[in-house]
């Protein structure tokens, strides 16, 4: 099991912990998910000078290593201090409610636990993310006498790290769990007698823990403390390399930050490399052979052309295109034509203005709409080619979390529906 000491916590955690922003909350859930990674919290901590201070001794216990007796002890004061210690009453500006809790033992321990192990396993994601041949987890239970039964049954299951169990079960996954993974190799595997898991496992993951607690955006802080040590070394030219490293992440990062968590985990664990070459012609494109995405510069404005590209590099990676889809697509499009007038088409395309609607709109049958008639070396006769757009239309709409794909799917629900499964099942 882990060692939660952190006597020797690695900076990164340090600097994950102290660089959130603060954020007064009532109840733990009302930040959801990987709102945590950005904000500290502790509910019923209505003062925003206490919630700085609590912040703060939690930064300085990891950075000495500090336990739980030692962290309470010098953090008892400032909370007397501030009158959140014993029986206290606290108030909700927002309901007009007064309640009275009790901050002992029991309510600091979990404070001290939830920020200590979201931290390391914030930090150990980002560390069996890096490992290039040890891409099967291990799940690992702490096997003690209070190990809840759930938790123990999943002791031993090995997956794909790009499973979407670990979108919502990468621990902790509920509060106070011990839990723990391991990376392992294919050779590994072989020389225990291990095998990957093989059909459904429980849901056990807590309400408030159902998300990867590990993959945030938290490489941008590695490639920042990166940055800063090469430059005081004088090392000039690979700074900048890494600048514009660390740029690229910074647009990929944008680009799913409204993805749904389990496919946000997906996307985090299977991104595309990332090229600038400011004398294409196109914004950007995906290259099969190179298995990279080409973009011209990393201003925003290219955040929807990079989706989309993403989307293909998802479609090229796993080869999912089917005659099933391109089926449905095809039929949606036939039913869409002769239900729908011609001009109540042109008025949505018209209306919306986007190129990936336009495209998802395209009705093949002897060219009816003469809009397409501007897109030039495109091939809409191609069946497979028009279902390979449509996933990368769609996987964009996605991506950027608008009300756009509801157009879409008014129109084309079942081909939408059969996407949207595609990418839960990642």
């Amino acid at each position: 099991m882990p060692n939660f000491s952190f006597g020797k916590t690695p900076q990164a955690n340090i600097e994950y912990l102290k660089d959130k922003g603060l954020q007064l909350s009532w109840d733990y859930d009302e930040m959801m998910y990987e709102a945590h990674h950005r904000a500290f919290t502790v509910a019923k901590v209505t003062k925003i000078d206490l919630l700085a201070d609590i912040q703060k001794s939690l930064v300085d216990a990891m950075a000495s290593g500090a336990n739980y007796k030692q962290w309470h002890d010098n953090i008892k004061p400032t909370l007397i201090k501030h009158g959140w210690y014993g029986k206290t009453e606290v108030f909700n500006e927002e309901t007009g409610e007064f309640k009275t809790i009790t901050v002992g033992s029991k309510r600091l321990k979990n404070i001290y636990n939830t920020n200590m192990r979201v931290a390391y396993a914030q930090g150990r994601y980002h560390q069996l993310m890096g490992f290039k041949l040890a891409t099967f987890w291990r799940y690992n239970s702490a096997l003690l006498e209070t190990t809840r039964d759930s938790h123990r049954a999943l002791h031993g299951v090995i997956l794909p790290r790009e499973h979407i169990f670990w979108a919502t079960h990468y621990p902790p996954n509920d509060w106070n769990c011990k839990c723990w993974i391991t990376a392992h190799t294919q050779k590994d595997l072989d020389k225990e007698g291990w095998s990957v898991h093989a059909g459904k496992l429980p849901n056990i993951a807590h309400p408030d823990w159902a998300y990867n607690v590990g993959a945030d955006s938290g490489l941008g802080r590695a490639w920042d403390s990166k940055i800063k040590n090469l430059l005081k070394e004088n090392k000039s030219a690979l700074a900048k390399a890494a600048t514009e490293e660390k740029e690229l992440f910074d647009l990929y990062d944008k680009s799913i930050e409204n993805a749904p968590a389990a496919l946000k985990t997906y996307l985090l664990a299977n991104a595309p490399k990332i090229i600038v070459d400011k004398s294409i012609d196109s914004p950007a494109f995906y290259s099969t052979s190179l298995k990279a995405i080409t973009i011209t510069s990393t201003e925003n404005n290219l955040l929807h052309v990079l989706r989309h590209e993403t989307g293909h590099s998802i479609d090229h990676a796993l080869n999912w295109i089917s005659d099933d889809l391109i089926k449905i697509l095809s039929l949606e499009q036939i039913y869409l034509l002769q239900n729908k007038t011609k001009q109540e088409i042109l008025d949505v395309l018209e209306n919306l203005k986007d190129e990936s609607i336009h495209d998802m709109f395209y009705i093949n049958s002897k060219g009816k709409i003469a809009i397409y008639e501007m897109r030039e070396n495109f091939n809409f006769d191609n069946k497979n080619l028009i279902a390979r757009e449509t996933f990368a239309n769609v996987f964009e709409l996605i991506l950027s979390g608008d009300d756009r794909l509801d157009i879409i799917r008014k129109y084309f629900p079942t081909t939408v529906e059969k996407i949207e499964k595609i990418l839960k099942d990642l």
